[in-house]
């Protein structure tokens, strides 16, 4: 089985996978699976209970080695100032070769049960739930959320780091309006020079 490089390095975050054989980009797992300091686990919402707790997720394009490398600088940037107790990396086939975006894409609708309930989950056990994606992250939280239909928001904020979805796509009557309405705090992060993103 493949280990990504960095795997000890960030051992001190909680992983969950939906990837083929937890770390393949390319295949889809039949089942999430958790693991924590390197020991593969069922998913447990036990050890976030009454914590504070932030998910990240990636977008189109990381192997695992990029993910976690990815993860691992947010943990650092964000440990000094005590924001969060427990911090969750996620991966997702999102894919590592350039002519498949439309299958990741793809991806983030078939997931999306499985991450709804997971962020269901995690709401209800946890003092507070914040996440952070990007790309086509920010599309697989949103599908997730879009399957939500709590009375009171169930993600506290959610960060959206150059969303791969339309400028109007959380707007009244669009697509991911219900998606927003999850959150108490919707930001959004975006910017002009990015060659793709701009034309949405």
């Amino acid at each position: 089985m493949f280990y990504p490089t960095k795997l000890l390095i960030a051992s001190s975050l909680v992983l969950l996978s939906d990837r083929g054989g937890f770390w393949d980009p390319d295949s889809l797992s039949s089942s999430t699976e958790e693991m924590t300091d390197g020991d593969f686990l069922p998913v447990s919402f036990d050890e976030m209970e009454n914590k504070r707790v932030l998910l990240l997720v990636h977008g189109y394009d990381n192997t695992a080695d990029e993910a976690l490398e990815h993860y691992q600088t947010v943990q650092k940037s964000l440990d000094p100032f005590d924001l969060y107790v427990v911090m969750i990396g996620f991966l997702w086939p999102g894919y590592d070769i350039g002519d498949d975006y439309f299958k990741a894409e793809k991806n983030t609708q078939t997931l999306a049960p499985r991450l709804q309930s997971y962020l269901q989950g995690l709401s209800q056990k946890t003092s507070s739930f914040d996440i952070l994606a990007h790309s086509m992250g920010n599309r697989l939280v949103l599908e997730a959320l879009r399957l939500s239909s709590n009375a009171n928001p169930i993600v506290r904020n959610f960060y959206s780091l150059a969303a791969a979805v339309g400028d109007k796509d959380i707007e009244i009557g669009h697509p991911f309006y219900g998606s927003a309405l999850q959150c108490q705090h919707l930001l959004i992060f975006h910017s002009d020079r990015d060659d793709v993103l701009k034309y949405d």
